[in-house]
């Protein structure tokens, strides 16, 4: 059992492939430029946690703050963002196509549109939510409002009266197949319409 556990640790070890030499390389010079010329930039609540040759993540302790970075993972090149009161997104490309400059000033543009430079003032439209905080919110309203959940319905619903009655879609329909001799198949939806809508008039 002992070697079983200890083959799997190594296979599991293997199935995650380590950063080659130029990733590695190309990650360090970009954590390099991220500190020298983007964080005397931003604002000094921003920390840089660095995978060394896997991934850049630029973050602050308060999950509602920008938070953007880079990764390379599966041969791809990834940079990520998660601007204030919106969904995370992401752009992916080759790493072989990786181009500093170009990472460097995607990372930027994300603090630049930002009005607050990536600090979030509490003021920001409502976050996009997932269908499962959706469900909770939904359990939190229903437990706000139980009092009307368990108000008895005292009147009784009104009936609303619809343009064209059943009966007359019934009875055209009807018509177009048994006394016109035709087939609904050649009979347009717009002659049938205009038959309900007359026979409709008429009993009005």
């Amino acid at each position: 059992m002992k070697r079983f556990n200890e083959f799997r640790l190594y296979e599991f070890e293997e199935r995650q492939k380590m950063p080659t030499p130029e990733q590695i390389s190309f990650m360090d010079k970009l954590y390099n430029i991220i500190k020298k010329e983007l964080v005397p930039n931003i604002p000094k609540e921003f920390k840089i946690d660095y995978d060394r040759g896997r991934e850049i993540i630029i973050h602050t302790d308060n999950k509602k703050d920008l938070r953007v970075g880079a990764k390379i993972s599966d041969e791809k090149m990834i940079i990520f963002s998660k601007p204030i009161g919106e969904p995370e997104f992401e752009i992916n490309f080759n790493f072989q196509n990786a181009n500093i400059d170009n990472v460097i000033h995607t990372i930027k543009s994300e603090f630049e549109k930002s009005e607050t430079n990536g600090i979030s003032t509490g003021l920001e439209p409502r976050e996009f939510k997932s269908f499962r905080d959706d469900d909770d919110d939904d359990d939190d309203n229903i437990e706000n409002n139980q009092e009307y959940i368990d108000t008895p319905i005292t009147e009784k619903p009104k009936r609303i009266k619809r343009s064209i009655d059943i009966k007359i879609i019934k009875n055209i329909l009807e018509d177009a197949f048994i006394l016109d001799d035709i087939e609904l198949k050649q009979v347009t939806i717009d002659e049938l319409i205009r038959r309900m809508l007359l026979e409709s008039r008429k009993n009005r």
